[in-house]
């Protein structure tokens, strides 16, 4: 059994008020008493609990970081950022995986609440549904601050990423590299996939396109590889592909070269997300930018403004950040 508070008091000659105020920091302790009890527990090898601690200042110095897998690559890069700037700040960061259960997400939030947590942060727009179907929602939202990268619900606070827009600007790309024959890959449905598609459809009717579809896809390579074979006329049809993911864009660009064709000489090929195998593929892809690192940035800002009181935020979405494309081989004619 560890030692006590009662057990550093006896061993430093004070009070166990006294200990209680080193533990917590209370400035109404001399520096000679103070360093007495600090000896006292480097002696008995003492560790304060966490959770008084914490009962006593209001505060657990914890926040949750949830996301709905932890393959997710986009998801975690924003988390990446969170988790530093809050553990630089001291805090213990905890991550929860929900998958895209209203039941398994009910859970999460039930433990979350019963560990007092200061607050919350959901990665990615799938929340804004997840968290409207679930019946623990409005019980949870009114108990912690909460933050959502992406998305927006009654009650918290959101961080939105004009995804429309970047897939718009994707199709002007093809139009201005002479592509006027585009497909979309779409993915997993979401709030954010489903804006992107938006994006693509208007932008190519906006472009005056004759020419333009989309299909649901999937990011492995085998499903991706029989729907391109089982739809022949499709590598012949195009000569642009738009993908809602980078992780798309690869495995179309691997299916086609086995397909004989050439990137992007007869096809150009167009991901979303930025991330880093886009810079290292061959050939690099040209993505829409839609600003990882800024949306865990932003959401970590807004929540510690929260937790430090020092500002009363408007629950709503507070910060709107514009996707942009970043030009690689993918599309660059030689």
């Amino acid at each position: 059994m560890g030692a006590t508070i009662n057990d550093i008091a006896r061993e430093a000659g004070v009070s166990i008020a006294t200990v209680s105020r080193v533990v917590n920091s209370n400035t109404a302790v001399n520096e000679a008493t103070r360093q007495k009890v600090q000896q006292a527990m480097e002696s008995l090898n003492y560790s304060p609990s966490i959770i008084a601690r914490g009962l006593k200042l209001k505060s657990m110095k914890n926040i949750a970081i949830i996301v709905s897998s932890f393959k997710n690559t986009h998801h975690m890069r924003i988390a990446h950022v969170i988790n530093s700037h809050f553990s630089k700040l001291d805090y213990d960061v905890v991550m929860y995986e929900t998958g895209l259960s209203p039941e398994s997400l009910s859970k999460s939030m039930k433990r979350i609440i019963e560990k007092k947590m200061d607050g919350a942060i959901f990665i990615g727009s799938s929340f804004q549904i997840l968290l409207e179907k679930s019946k623990e929602t409005k019980k949870f939202i009114s108990s912690i601050p909460i933050v959502i990268a992406n998305g927006w619900v009654e009650g918290t606070y959101g961080i939105f990423v004009d995804e429309y827009n970047g897939m718009k600007a994707a199709v002007n790309h093809m139009v201005s590299i002479n592509r006027r024959k585009l497909l979309y890959l779409k993915g997993t449905d979401s709030i954010s996939s489903d804006y992107k598609l938006s994006g693509f459809m208007d932008g190519c009717k906006e472009q005056g396109l004759e020419t333009f579809s989309y299909i649901r896809s999937e990011k492995d390579v085998e499903t991706t590889r029989k729907l391109f074979i089982d739809n022949k006329n499709i590598v012949d049809m195009y000569d642009g592909i738009i993908c809602d993911e980078d992780n798309y864009a690869l495995v179309a660009i691997k299916i086609l070269r086995e397909l004989d064709k050439r990137i992007p000489e007869d096809i150009a090929v167009i991901g979303c997300n930025n991330s880093e195998f886009s810079s290292f593929a061959s050939p690099g892809i040209t993505t829409v930018d839609n600003k990882a690192e800024k949306q865990g940035m932003y959401c970590a800002i807004i929540l510690d403004e929260i937790l430090s009181g020092d500002e009363k935020l408007e629950k709503k979405i507070l910060q709107t950040l514009e996707s942009e494309i970043i030009v690689r081989d993918s599309t660059v004619l030689s």
